[in-house]
């Protein structure tokens, strides 16, 4: 009788020490994990255009608003004081994204608010070496994208003194003019360029509100850490 209460106690304590051993229950494993921020975002274009601007390591301003006029607000990031310009428009197939970057040290992008174009000049002001050198693009909204839809491309020519120089091929949406109606065409869209230049109100980032103006907008986005 002694040798089976003796067993007993034993297989008792045995399953007691067991029990202590085993792995908490999945309950208590998730309870100790700290739950996820739901988004805040309201609308869908909202979280992708602060997602897509989170994951940019350097950019100098944004601009958050309908430029394109078809009721769904536009994300333009001023990339650097330079010009180069990446414009968030969002369709039914989800955010696109136009990128306008300009070369080195030139270059513009120019909004123009009365027709909602871009019009894009990667090397405006490059003349070291590209004597006469011209290059322009607009883009337009179609009402489900931005598309290129107009061009216009003059090669490097040479100069002298003013009786020693020569023009490099000119083209007007590919095809190759002479250059008295290039110089026509360029007048054209540099009075447009002039007109219209800094028609954006970007808002910088050394600006006091500049995160509670983003985050009015796009209430996910995360401030660029300067540091």
């Amino acid at each position: 009788m002694g040798n089976i209460i003796t067993i007993a106690i034993g297989l008792t304590m045995a399953f007691v020490s067991i029990k202590a051993a085993a792995p908490a229950s999945f309950e208590t494993v998730a309870a100790q994990i700290p739950p996820v921020k739901e988004c805040r975002c309201e609308y869908p274009w909202q979280h992708a255009y602060a997602e897509y601007i989170n994951d940019q390591i350097c950019y100098s301003g944004l601009y958050i608003g309908d430029v394109n006029g078809d009721e769904i607000p536009e994300a333009v990031i001023d990339v650097n004081t330079l010009g180069s310009t990446i414009v968030l428009y969002y369709t039914e197939s989800g955010m696109q994204v136009l990128n306008l970057e300009t070369v080195s040290a030139w270059g513009s992008v120019t909004y123009i608010p009365s027709t909602g174009q871009f019009l894009y000049s990667p090397f405006y002001g490059h003349t070291t070496g590209t004597w006469g050198y011209e290059e322009y693009y607009l883009y337009d909204w179609t009402r489900t994208e931005y598309v290129q839809t107009f061009s216009m491309l003059r090669d490097s020519g040479y100069y002298w003194d003013e009786e020693h120089y020569e023009y490099g091929e000119s083209c007007i949406n590919g095809d190759p003019t002479d250059n008295e109606s290039f110089e026509e065409k360029l007048r054209e869209i540099e009075k447009l360029r002039d007109e219209n230049s800094g028609s954006l109100p970007f808002w910088y980032l050394e600006e006091e509100a500049f995160e509670n103006k983003v985050k009015e907008l796009l209430p996910c986005f995360q401030m660029l850490n300067l540091d």
